[in-house]
């Protein structure tokens, strides 16, 4: 499985992202790309690290996780309908569909999502509590900021809780 890759503004842009997460996606199978966004909150945290598993169009199923190739770069959300010609797909904390899009613009499915130590495998239906908590994100744009300034909140007290240990100077 490749390593991280990085999501900051300054690696590249997004054309140059997608390409690069495409490429290591199609020529290894998988890749495990960071979370930022809160479209699909409560299931994808800000922060999250989700593995990407290549798989081919016939065998992805409705209310899976997919990652979605964009103009705008990748996208994460759930598979809602498909037929031959367009797929429509929704973030769980979206009041709307994203724009149909056509089969190739899928580039493969979420097989887990690592939040600190644990590994989560992504379900299909969300349970009741979860999708009312989704249901309730999809209007309020105001508390997914929120949550979003949270998640980068506990990331970075994880982070400096646990400090890499500092090279020493050996010579006396």
């Amino acid at each position: 499985m490749q390593e991280l890759l990085p999501t900051t503004s300054e690696t590249a842009d997004h054309t140059q992202k997608l390409q690069l997460v495409s490429g290591i996606l199609y020529s290894t199978g998988t890749v495990k790309i960071k979370a930022f966004g809160t479209s699909m909150l409560p299931t994808i945290w800000p922060g999250d690290v989700l593995v990407i598993e290549a798989i081919p169009q016939d065998k992805l199923v409705c209310s899976e996780l997919v990652a979605v190739e964009t103009p705008d770069g990748l996208r994460v959300h759930r598979l809602l309908s498909k037929d031959e010609s367009h797929w429509i797909t929704r973030g769980d904390a979206m009041p709307q569909d994203d724009p149909p899009i056509s089969p190739e613009e899928i580039l493969g499915r979420v097989s887990e999502i690592r939040r600190g130590q644990r590994v989560i495998f992504p379900q299909r239906q969300l349970p009741p509590m979860a999708r009312g908590v989704a249901w309730f994100l999809s209007f309020s744009i105001i508390c997914r900021t929120a949550l979003r300034f949270r998640s980068v909140w506990i990331h970075r007290a994880r982070r400096n809780s646990n400090p890499q240990p500092r090279p020493q100077n050996l010579a006396s």
